[in-house]
């Protein structure tokens, strides 16, 4: 179309037109490998020009890559002349050291010694072809980064010992909920990070003994042709530091029959006379009785002077920084008295009865002390 439109024209010799097929969009599809980038000068020359042969600005460029084809366009139209593309090969190798970290050898180089064959146990990523791509990641330079969608589905197998592709901090995170942290010497022993923890959540209820150290030596993977020698250690409680008299923590044992309110109250009996009268906590009432000296009730008894009466300290008033509304005004209440007395004198010089909705101010309470 470009071609018959320029040939109606009356042009002079040795005028020319540049035409290009692919000017508007290109798509190309390798045989093998991968499409290298275009967007970077190679050997001094641009991957894309325009009619020209000048390169044109990556940033005007738009670069499709979709199942294997890649798409190039550019953004304002001018047109595609020429198109250099780079495909590259991807070989992959393993690099092993010549001894492992037991001092087995793998290849020594004096001697010519080696091993005929290598096991390696690893896995690899699904619908992986060998390019520089894998779902669920973002290759930066030699390392794997989750994306979004990844990091959102992780979240729901951080605690299953079973779960793979998770990252790695996290699942440490996640195990430390239960205690385990990852020993040295079992990695050592071959065992993997997925049977330890299923090893240590066998041995838990066990740790500390020697049953646990037994589940360890029943494992295949230790070599039987050994002796392990076990030494238990112990701690003893000497003291305590910080403001204990202060911040106490009390252990009773109480027992089902007490359980008879919500909430349940309890009473110390004091002061310590060095023993415990029988049957001292009555099963009438619904406070529970604990006497000081009642070794079959305590487990862990409070610090202080017990041969007081009283082994917290007690006040009869309650100073309170919650703001109140003030006295009440004169005139919002319809009878005034100073106290609960001058109050019946106030009633019995009522010509009639009170009318519903009235109002009083006692200025004194002679009870509690305290304004009404």
């Amino acid at each position: 179309k470009e071609f018959l439109f320029w040939s109606l024209g009356k042009w002079e010799l040795g005028n020319y037109v540049a035409l290009s097929p692919s000017s508007s969009e290109l798509k190309f599809t390798p045989v093998s490998g991968v499409v290298q980038s275009l967007t970077e000068i190679v050997n001094g020359t641009y991957s894309v020009l325009n009619k020209e042969g000048f390169g044109l600005n990556p940033k005007e460029i738009n670069i499709t890559r979709n199942d294997g084809f890649v798409t190039v366009s550019q953004k304002q139209g001018i047109g595609i002349y020429a198109l250099r593309l780079y495909v590259k090969e991807i070989e992959h190798s393993i690099t092993l050291n010549n001894k492992t970290v037991f001092n087995d050898t793998i290849y020594n180089t004096l001697l010519a010694q080696r091993q005929p064959r290598v096991k390696i146990s690893t896995v690899r990523s699904n619908n992986w072809n060998g390019k520089l791509e894998a779902d669920g990641f973002i290759i930066a330079n030699t390392s794997l980064i989750n994306n979004f969608e990844k990091s959102v589905k992780d979240t729901l197998d951080f605690y299953d010992v079973d779960a793979e592709k998770v990252d790695t901090d996290f699942r440490d995170a996640a195990m430390h909920l239960i205690g385990f942290q990852e020993r040295q010497y079992l990695t050592n022993l071959g065992v993997s990070k997925k049977n330890q923890v299923k090893l240590y959540q066998g041995m838990i209820k066990q740790k500390g003994t020697t049953n646990a150290i037994d589940k360890l030596l029943r494992s295949t993977t230790v070599s039987t042709d050994q002796t392990f020698d076990t030494y238990e250690e112990w701690a003893f409680k000497v003291g305590e530091f910080g403001s204990t008299n202060f911040n106490q923590q009390l252990e009773l044992r109480v027992r089902a029959q007490d359980i008879v309110t919500d909430p349940l109250m309890f009473e110390f009996v004091l002061p310590t006379d060095g023993s415990a009268t029988a049957g001292y906590d009555s099963t009438l009432d619904e406070i529970v009785t604990i006497d000081i000296d009642d070794t079959t009730r305590w487990l862990k008894k409070p610090t202080g002077e017990k041969t007081l009466a009283n082994l917290w300290p007690t006040t009869s008033t309650v100073q309170s920084n919650i703001p109140n509304a003030g006295f009440v005004h004169f005139d919002d209440s319809t009878y005034q008295a100073y106290d609960s007395t001058a109050l019946d004198n106030v009633y019995g010089s009522q010509a009639g009865n009170v009318a519903i909705g009235s109002t009083a101010w006692v200025a004194k309470d002679v009870i509690g002390g305290k304004d009404w």
